[in-house]
């Protein structure tokens, strides 16, 4: 049986902080949050691994995957959430980057494929996603799954937000 407190360690040790991730916050996250929980079964063994892991939902290919850990922590990092504000994120996945981000925001709307614009959001994608994400972090959840509500939140996204969002894209 895998050692998960131990992967979980060297993941942080050998792979996340060697690529400049020197925000202990986000270094704390990765070490509380159970990266595993949102891994395909099939696929756990390779939670901790330097690679992408692809998402199956019920058997099914979703042609979406996990990024890596280091990638995932240097976005959080470079995205410099504070608490108390609000995050839109659009392409959940897993629901691994909404649990991170909430382990800083005080709210993360989630919606997937960009909600309302021919968005595939099933019931059962989401409710995973906000069960795991529950489990690991007190922040609020919204699912952002309809034209009025993508319309909704896409009007209080600053421009702070797409700035945030350049300066994420450019730390990689």
């Amino acid at each position: 049986m895998m050692d998960f407190e131990r992967a979980r360690f060297n993941m942080v040790e050998q792979q996340i902080r060697p690529w400049r991730v020197l925000d202990q916050a986000v270094l704390d996250s990765h070490f509380q949050l159970r990266r595993e929980d949102f891994v395909p079964t099939s696929m756990r063994n390779l939670s901790f691994s330097d690679v992408e892991i692809p998402l199956h939902i019920d058997g099914e290919d979703t042609g979406q995957c996990m990024l890596s850990p280091k990638v995932d922590a240097r976005l959080v990092q470079a995205l410099d959430i504070k608490r108390g504000e609000s995050v839109l994120e659009i392409g959940t996945g897993s629901g691994w980057m909404a649990a991170l981000l909430a382990s800083r925001a005080m709210r993360v709307t989630f919606g997937h494929h960009a909600c309302g614009l021919g968005c595939d959001c099933s019931v059962r994608q989401r409710g995973r996603t906000t069960r795991f994400a529950d489990q690991a972090t007190q922040a609020r959840w919204q699912a952002c799954c309809n034209r009025r509500a993508q319309t909704d939140h896409a009007g209080s996204v600053p421009e702070q937000g797409s700035q945030r969002r350049n300066k994420a894209r450019d730390s990689l």
